[in-house]
């Protein structure tokens, strides 16, 4: 069996766009991946068509080899977000054909379980009518009712007008006072038995995340996210150090070499890498084996499309030390129809697919009605 095609999909997703792979092979079986990222969707597709010719008339099987052909020989690309979407697109859909060949889902090809449903975190934010006690109240009911366990919430600069200065990454005191009230309205609306987190996308400096973690100690969160930017981790393990709330980061680092560095300096208590821009199933089952020898769980960040929760429910069951998945709740009105079958959430809870690969299809008669548009996401910061 050869691979005689490499085609990349990309679909308008509401607020951002997904990139969906698909790998066809002489003998009829095709694979389906996730190479999603924001922005610059179409430079992952066209990543995803030039990396083809390190995997075409190769055996799909041989998903190890093939990996590294295309790590290796996109040194001189530059590695980072683009490239290692792509990369993650390829493979995922070398996997979702590997478990079609063997008739088997993906996760027995992992190792098999290590528990039969995978936790889900959810969204809490009202960016259209600002953060209002009343406004957070009805979202966090909503979630809850819908019965998640966890949430997670935004700096209160993010919304607008916008109260962060963004050149030197500080807040003034009544930003810091306006999120901790933020999250002690989230707190007292959702009760003590749903996790919270805080995800501050990397916006603030040393001296100010410190300020705002500590102000955010009382609440007992789950974890505060990026409090600063990822390059420079010394910096993250100062913050880590000055503050009794546990540190997660991760999403912007694209292989074991990144987390190794991580790790070792102990600058983080959780770890979220995005299985969709780190290399896919391949490193991703490394990197969180690799955070297993530290004892330190797995978070994975997952704002991407409708086929990537499923194909990191796949791996994520089969990691002992998994801890929650990001999910996105609600999202545009065609997310249940460019898969087939759609995602199963009960209470909170994704339920693994049953059928080999990845145990869903792409529809892609859906997928061709919604064309790529221009994130909205960016508004704002161009």
């Amino acid at each position: 069996m050869k691979i005689t095609k490499v085609q990349p999909l990309v679909c308008n997703g509401g607020v951002r766009n997904w990139v969906f792979v698909k790998v066809e092979t002489d003998a009829g079986i095709i694979g389906y991946g996730d190479a999603s990222g924001w922005p610059g969707e179409p430079v992952i597709a066209a990543a995803v068509t030039d990396l083809a010719h390190f995997v075409v008339g190769e055996d799909p099987l041989n998903i190890e080899k093939l990996w590294n052909k295309m790590y290796y020989g996109s040194t001189f690309y530059g590695l980072g977000g683009v490239v290692n979407s792509a990369i993650s697109g390829i493979d995922t859909a070398l996997w979702d054909i590997a478990g079609k060949v063997y008739d088997t889902p993906v996760y027995n090809l992992l190792g098999g379980r290590c528990r039969e449903r995978i936790k889900l975190y959810t969204h809490c934010d009202s960016f259209e009518e600002g953060d209002s006690p009343t406004a957070l109240a009805s979202k966090v009911r909503q979630i809850v009712d819908e019965g998640f366990t966890g949430l997670k919430t935004h700096l209160a600069a993010a919304v607008k007008p916008p109260r962060i200065e963004k050149l030197n990454r500080s807040l003034d005191r009544k930003v810091v006072q306006d999120t901790a009230a933020k999250v002690a309205a989230i707190r007292e609306a959702a009760g003590e038995e749903v996790e919270i987190c805080i995800d501050v996308n990397g916006m603030l400096n040393v001296p100010t995340a410190i300020r705002l973690g500590r102000a955010l100690e009382p609440f007992d969160l789950l974890f505060y996210e990026e409090p600063v930017p990822p390059e420079n981790m010394e910096a993250m393990k100062q913050v880590k150090d000055s503050v009794d709330v546990p540190i997660c980061t991760g999403e912007r680092l694209y292989s074991t070499h990144s987390f190794r560095r991580l790790l070792e300096l102990g600058a983080a208590d959780i770890i979220m890498p995005d299985f969709q821009k780190c290399g896919g199933i391949t490193e991703g089952k490394k990197i969180a084996a690799l955070a297993n020898t530290y004892y330190i769980p797995v978070a994975p960040h997952n704002y991407n499309s409708p086929l990537s929760p499923i194909i990191d429910a796949h791996l994520c069951t089969s990691l002992p030390n998994f801890l929650v998945l990001e999910y996105v709740w609600p999202d545009v009105e065609w997310t249940e129809k460019v898969i087939t079958p759609p995602a199963q959430v009960e209470d909170g809870y994704l339920q693994l697919p049953e059928g080999p690969g990845w145990g869903v299809e792409l529809v892609e008669e859906e997928i061709a009605k919604h064309p790529y548009q221009r994130s909205i996401l960016l508004k704002g910061v161009e």
